[in-house]
């Protein structure tokens, strides 16, 4: 898949998915994007510390993402954005504290 050749290069990763998705009008699909590239499920959860997450296993195989149902629709959706990315690039690696 041409977004997985992209490697960490977060430019080049957004120029390979906008090539795939082709002329789009209005709001960019996250929520389609994610799903689409081995996000399993988006959850939305009353969170109070944080806007979202991601859960992932250490190889990347898939992942989930969770977000703040208390927050307005377009944050949800910079948030989705956000965890995706972070799922997608190989150089932001899960420790046992988090991502770094």
């Amino acid at each position: 898949m041409e977004v997985e050749e992209a490697g960490y290069n977060s430019r080049k990763l957004a120029e390979r998915i906008h090539l795939q998705l082709g002329s789009l009008s209005g709001a960019v699909p996250v929520r389609k994007i994610a799903l689409e590239l081995d996000i399993v499920e988006i959850n939305e959860a009353p969170l109070t510390s944080f806007e979202g997450a991601l859960l992932t296993t250490a190889e990347r195989s898939y992942g989930a993402i969770v977000v703040n149902a208390a927050s307005k629709p377009r944050r949800r959706r910079f948030t989705i954005a956000h965890e995706l990315l972070r799922f997608l690039n190989d150089k932001h690696v899960q420790t046992t504290n988090g991502f770094h």
